[in-house]
Formats: structure tokens, C-alpha cells, sequence
């Protein structure tokens, strides 16, 4: 059975390059063809790939056991040791062009990637893998293992430099390997015949990716459209199907070292002044996203922290810089419509900086306020705060005392537990006030009447081909 998978205006051509797989449209089609430790899965949790297990041995220790007899598509061997080689390769890859989240904790981490000596945080034994750190590790490490770099990375796949040999070709160690490859256009995934793991039981056996939007199918047609940031016109047999809002609104405030939001009195009038005219502007739901007041919209702080009554403020003499440009998109506008009402009543000069968004400007906290939509997750998770906090690959939550990174580290040593974690956490947010939620979005799927949605959860992140069951 084929399904054709419908990408509508991809943001740049898609290439099979593993290094470009974090961006969520090559990830689509790539992480289809890498076999991780571990995936997250159409169940929306993250569960067992090549390997069949995983447990943490002690606060330093992890330890995960393969299955046996597993190969790549070019007959490759996948064991444990081969797994340990092409960490290492990506390990020494990636370090070299920033930083290696959570495996730069690995024992032996800066004198391997120096030149200096082994990575000897991470060890082989028959199909025991097994990963020792510099300190307490709670959090992040199945995660990390779950991006595209870190599955099994056939060895053919890259230059003796570590770099990505051809963008048009790509060996696979996961389920699906490339039948053919059009850039920008086309790409057939066909199901691997010695694929050592259950597909579904109706899993397709072909996946044909395009960017076309259909006008027409058939009854038996087997479709979804996976829009993301565009709009499109759809039959009206396809059914849409809503992810989590996992995506945040927000309005944050930064130069909080010298600015006129570095004042925590400034911080707490503006935000009063911004969720009065929240409530007054956002409706309560459109489309995929909802109001909410809260980081999480299914997490507040209970009971409420009191927030201290503040009188208003003398505005400062020189405008606010908001980065980047007006917002143009629906989610923005909103936004900024909310913003200006309460920079307006305050009777504060503001002005946009003009600059273009790009990595660097991504996590740059100069600005006294951004307007961003970051992806957060479904609620409060360690690794995703670490990440969004207290780390470059993030977009620089602002943590003007810096409690909410000491937090996380409390959890990673087994100080407090996930209960207490999102209590802490719900709670520095409202004080710090530097975090004005306006709401939370999602993105949609549409599927064919044949798609069954049983075998698709709302928390997924990118549908998993041979997980997916039709009619």
C-alpha cells in the first residue's frame, strides 16, 4: 500500500544531508531512515528502537542493550560497537561546529574531541552499550539519542572528514530506505525487506513525499497533508486532526542587567498591563490554539502565587527596542496587538529594531523585548527547560535570577523529583514576571478517510511511517 505525503511549501529544498534533519521537513523524510536507540514514537513518548532496553545503572551511568542481527540496507553490522563508532564520528562532527547537548558530558568528552585521548564515557560490550558521565545525568540523555545524528549512522554515509558525502543518497539503518529522490520536488521511501523490527500491521509499504496539495483523490487513496506553517485548501473528505499546542506565544521581556525591565516593579506592572489587555483582545480559541495565562496550558501554579499590588511606573525616557520587525503572521499579530495596547496605556516610546532573525539574533537577550513562539512541549519537562533556558540551542528564556537553571541542576543530581520540579518551576515564573504568555498553538494534520487515527497520537512529533495503520 503507498501513502503520499504531502509537505505544502517547504521553507528550502529538502536534501538527504543528516546534518539539515533537525529542521522539521528533511527530518520527515530522514528520520525514517535512521535507526536510533530509542524514537519518539506515534504514541507521543519516546520508546525502545535498536535498542530493546534502557535504565539508568546510576546517577552517572546509563545502559542500553540492542537487539541482535540488526544491519544497515548495504549489510553493515549493527552492534554495539559499531553503535560506539558512529557516535564517536558524529560526536567529533558536531563538537566541532558548536555544542553536543548532554554528551558533552560524557567521561573523556574535551580530550576527545582535542585530540587528546578516547571517548571513554561511552563503552561496548557485545550488544550492551553503555554511557558514563562527568556527573549526575537525570534528564536529556534518551532524548538526544532520539535526534537523527545520534541513531546508527552507516558508515558509507560520510566522507573520512565526518561530513555528509551526498546529499541525494542515504544508506539507511532504519525502516524505510531511498527508492528515488527528486530535490525540491519527490521522494519514494519503500519499506526494507531486512528491517530486523515490526512495521504495523498495515504500515505502507511505499511512502511518496511531494509538495503538490491534492484537489482530487480517490476512495482508496491513502493521504496526509502535513501544512505546518502554511494555509491550504483541502477536499472535504480529509479530516483534521490537532496536535498538542505546543508552540508559545509569548511577549519577553530582556536587557534585564541595565534596561527598564532589569527593575522586577517594571516587570510586574508591564505584565499586569499586558494580561488586561489580553483578556480584552484574544479570543478564547482560534484554530488550533488557546488562551492561556499559564507557561503550560494544562499547568498552573496551584494555588496561585500572590503577585504584589504594584502602582504604575514612570516610563523611561528613551523608546524600548523590540527586536526584529511588526509581525506580519496571524500568531504574531495577535501578539503584537496585545503588546501595543499595553505600551500605549503606559505611555511608553518603543520602536522595532529592524534586524533579521537569525541563529545568533535566536538566543540574544539585549533587546528589551522579543516576540517568539518557541516550541516548549506539552508541559514541564527538565531537558526541554534546559534547553529553552539555560542553553545555546534554545531561544534564551529570560531567567533574570538565575533559579530556574539551579532548579534543573537540583533535579539532575535527585534533589527534587518531577512533582516539585513543576511546582518550583510554575512558581519562578510568575515572580521572575519576565515570561508574558498570551497563548498556545498547534499545527494539524490532514488525513484521508483510510488513515486510521488510532494508530496516531496528538503529542507525536513527526509521523513514524511504519507505526501508521490504514483502513
Amino acid at each position: 500500500m503507498d501513502l503520499r505525503y504531502i509537505l505544502p511549501s517547504p521553507r528550502a529544498p529538502i536534501t538527504l544531508d543528516l546534518f539539515e534533519a533537525e529542521s522539521y521537513e528533511p527530518a520527515v523524510v530522514v528520520q525514517q531512515l535512521v535507526g536510533n536507540l530509542v524514537y519518539f514514537s506515534n504514541k507521543g513518548r519516546y520508546e525502545p528502537r535498536l535498542a530493546k532496553s534502557w535504565r539508568r545503572v546510576e546517577p552517572t551511568v546509563w545502559e542500553f542493550e540492542l537487539h541482535e542481527g540488526l544491519v544497515c540496507e548495504n549489510g553493515e553490522k549493527i552492534d554495539a560497537e559499531g553503535f560506539k563508532r558512529s557516535l564517536k564520528r558524529i560526536i567529533k562532527k558536531m563538537a566541532k561546529g558548536g555544542t553536543v547537548p548532554v554528551l558533552n558530558k560524557l567521561v573523556g568528552f574535551e580530550d576527545y574531541i582535542n585530540g587528546d585521548g578516547e571517548l571513554s564515557g561511552i563503552e561496548s560490550s557485545g550488544l550492551t552499550l553503555r554511557f558514563k558521565f562527568v556527573e549526575p545525568t537525570r534528564s536529556g540523555v534518551v532524548q538526544i539519542l532520539s535526534f537523527a545524528p545520534f541513531g546508527y549512522i552507516c558508515e558509507d554515509n560520510l566522507n573520512p572528514d565526518g561530513s555528509w558525502k551526498d546529499n541525494k543518497r542515504f544508506i539507511s539503518s532504519g525502516p524505510y530506505r531511498v527508492e528515488s529522490i527528486e530535490i525540491g520536488s519527490r521522494y519514494v521511501l519503500v519499506r526494507r525487506d531486512d528491517w530486523k523490527l515490526p512495521f504495523s500491521e498495515s504500515a505502507p509499504s511505499k511512502v511518496i513525499i511531494t509538495h503538490d496539495v491534492p484537489t482530487e483523490f480517490g476512495s482508496d487513496a491513502v493521504w496526509i497533508v502535513d501544512p505546518r506553517w502554511v494555509s491550504v485548501s483541502l477536499p472535504e473528505e480529509f479530516e483534521r486532526y490537532d496536535l498538542v499546542p505546543e508552540y508559545l506565544n509569548s511577549i519577553l521581556l530582556g536587557n534585564l542587567q541595565s534596561g527598564f525591565f532589569s527593575r522586577i516593579e517594571n516587570r510586574r506592572y508591564f505584565k499586569g498591563l499586558v494580561e488586561k489587555h489580553r483578556d480584552l483582545l484574544v479570543p478564547e480559541k482560534w484554530g488550533n490554539s488557546v488562551r492561556s495565562s499559564s507557561m503550560y496550558p494544562t499547568q498552573a501554579v496551584n494555588p496561585p502565587i500572590p503577585v504584589p499590588t504594584v502602582t504604575p511606573v514612570t516610563p523611561p525616557s528613551e523608546p524600548l527596542i523590540i527586536e526584529g520587525k511588526e509581525p506580519k503572521s496571524e500568531q504574531g499579530q495577535y501578539t503584537w496587538k496585545v503588546l501595543k495596547a499595553a505600551l500605549d496605556e503606559a505611555n511608553i516610546k518603543y520602536q522595532f529594531a529592524g534586524n533579521e532573525f537569525n541563529t545568533a539574533e535566536k538566543i540574544n537577550q539585549n533587546y528589551d523585548i522579543r516576540i517568539r513562539g518557541p516550541s516548549i512541549g506539552g508541559g514541564v519537562e527538565a531537558w526541554g527547560l534546559r534547553i529553552l533556558f539555560c542553553s545555546k540551542l534554545g531561544v534564551a528564556m529570560p531567567d533574570p535570577t538565575g533559579n530556574i537553571c539551579r532548579l534543573l541542576d537540583a533535579y539532575e543530581r535527585d534533589e527534587i523529583n518531577d512533582e516539585q520540579l513543576t511546582k518550583k518551576f510554575l512558581e519562578q515564573v510568575e515572580l521572575d514576571a519576565a515570561i508574558i504568555t498570551i497563548a498556545h498553538f498547534g499545527h494539524s494534520f490532514y488525513l484521508s478517510p483510510s488513515i486510521k487515527k488510532e494508530s496516531l497520537s496528538p503529542a507525536l512529533s513527526i509521523v513514524r511511517f511504519d507505526q501508521l495503520e490504514v483502513e
